[in-house]
């Protein structure tokens, strides 16, 4: 596991990976700081409707998936009895900023395991570098039933640029090699991706991506209650898409 701060933002006048690792590991040690890891509950916040979200049973009987592919223009669900549930966790919230840096978890809230390599995730923005650019994957997990750690290198990763719409030109997908196996009913996948010029030399106004929400911050402990009846409202995105085979299944793209 990688572990995290709670966490220690990386300044924008570090101008290598190099550096940026070095500063890195020294927050890690100095803050004693805990894992980014998803504390799994079985239910979505919803406080407006004055409850704390769905239950086992409202998953068992939930309605099957909806949406269509991107291409088509779909609607994907995004409410307390979605068979998959996204959260986000903004790490860069500034903008402008040397690179755009978020954990996403997506819960499996169907009445199976469902193998991983069937989802994929999308993350809207504009596209500022019209030449180079470099995609990390600094984290991975599955929490809790079923824990799984540590396969960044099964990450599939793609940047790919759609017809432009109000915010968003690009879409940075995160997928899952087979290796990675299945996701539990009632676990959430975590994922935290990043997307930069190389060496951080360039500086992205974040305010101008669809996905992108400054208000998605929080402490390690809020973070840890998604999935979960804790779980903040501020961590739910329906910006940030979830496809299923390559049907969408949560949010609105652009």
């Amino acid at each position: 596991m990688r572990p995290s701060c709670e966490r220690c933002s990386v300044p924008e006048l570090i101008g290598s990976r190099l550096a940026r690792f070095a500063f890195r590991v020294s927050c890690w040690t100095l803050a004693a700081c805990s894992a980014e890891y998803a504390e799994v509950g079985s239910e979505w916040p919803n406080p407006d409707a004055g409850d704390s979200g769905s239950t086992l049973l409202d998953r068992a009987v939930a309605p099957p998936d909806v949406g269509n592919d991107i291409s088509e223009g779909g609607i994907g669900r995004c409410d307390a009895l979605a068979p998959f549930r996204l959260y986000y966790r903004n790490l860069t919230a500034s903008s402008p900023s040397t690179n755009i840096d978020y954990l996403i978890k997506v819960e499996n809230a169907t009445a199976a395991a469902l193998p991983l390599s069937t989802l994929e995730v999308r993350y809207y923005f504009t596209n500022e570098l019209a030449a180079e650019w470099t995609t990390d994957i600094f984290y991975t997990d599955t929490c809790c039933s079923n824990k799984i750690t540590d396969f960044n290198d099964a990450i599939v990763t793609t940047v790919e640029p759609i017809a432009p719409r109000p915010n968003a030109n690009t879409y940075l997908g995160i997928g899952f090699r087979a290796s990675v196996g299945s996701l539990a009913v009632g676990d959430a996948v975590q994922v935290e991706a990043s997307f930069h010029a190389p060496g951080y030399t360039r500086n992205l106004t974040q305010a101008n991506d669809f996905s992108y929400n400054a208000a998605a911050t929080g402490t390690q402990a809020q973070w840890n209650d998604c999935p979960g009846a804790q779980c903040e409202t501020r961590f739910k995105s329906c910006s940030i898409t979830v496809h299923r085979d390559g049907v969408l299944v949560w949010g609105t793209p652009p």
